[in-house]
Parts: structure tokens; sequence; C-alpha cells
């Protein structure tokens, strides 16, 4: 048998299998009652419930906890640790409600706050000038001012 003719009859094979596939997968669709017909069998009335069954065989053991001292001690010193932070924070805030005065950012930002003003004064100024001009340099009065 040449090759031409396995492959042919490879694809052949193939072809029945699946045309078969397909003809069962749509048969059981279409008529699930016929093959499966306990599933869709009348039930009776469902019985008395039967008596309880005998313990089975415990477990093995869980995992061992923390013994109570050693969580009560590691409690209390965490506790402890966070009422230490506590008044370090209180301290820190009764030294900031005793302050007055500026601080340096405080004089930074004032300082600098008086700079941009003058500079736009100054801003303000050249425009004003530009204003009455009109020489070569209208063009750079009219896209900066």
């Amino acid at each position: 048998m040449g090759t031409e003719r396995r492959f042919l009859l490879l694809i052949t094979v193939l072809a029945a299998l699946s045309l078969g596939s397909l003809a069962l997968t749509v048969s059981l669709i279409a008529a699930p009652r016929y093959w499966f017909a306990n599933a869709y069998a009348e039930q009776g009335p469902r019985g008395e419930k039967g008596p309880r069954g005998d313990r089975g065989p415990s477990g093995p053991p869980g995992p061992v906890g923390p013994d109570a001292a050693d969580a009560y001690d590691e409690l209390w010193s965490s506790l402890s640790a966070l009422q230490g932070d506590l008044e370090e924070v209180a301290s820190s805030l009764d030294s900031l409600e005793g302050m007055t005065g500026y601080s340096t950012l405080e004089e930074a930002v004032e300082t600098a706050q008086e700079t941009a003003e003058a500079a736009q004064e100054t801003v303000y100024g050249i425009c004003d000038q530009f204003a009455y001009y009109s020489g070569a340099l209208t063009d750079i009065y009219l896209s900066a001012c």
C-alpha cells in the first residue's frame, strides 16, 4: 500500500469516528431519559432515618498553643513599650504647645512671598513702560505682557 492510500484510509476512519461520536452526543442530548432511565425514574417517599452509627477513632492531637503565662508576659511587654511611646509623644506635644514665635520655615516662606510680590510689581512696571512704546520692542510687549 502506498502512503497516499494509508493517509486516505486514516482520514476516512477518523471522519467515521467523528461522525459516530457526534451522533452519540446528539442522541444523548435529544433523549436523556433513554440513556439515563434511573436518573429520571419516579422515586418513592423517603424512609425514616436509621440509628446513629458508632463513633469513629479519634484523630491525631492538634498543635500545642502558647503557654498562657508566656502569652501574658509578651502582651504585657508590648503594652509597656506602647505606654512608653505614648508618654514620649505626650511630652513632645507639651513642648510644642509651649513654643511661641516663628520657625525658620515660616520666615523663609514669608521672605519668598515678599520677593515674589516685588518681582511681580517689577514686571508690571516694565509692562506699563512698554505699553507707551511703539518701536521695535512692541512684539516683546505683546508676547510677554
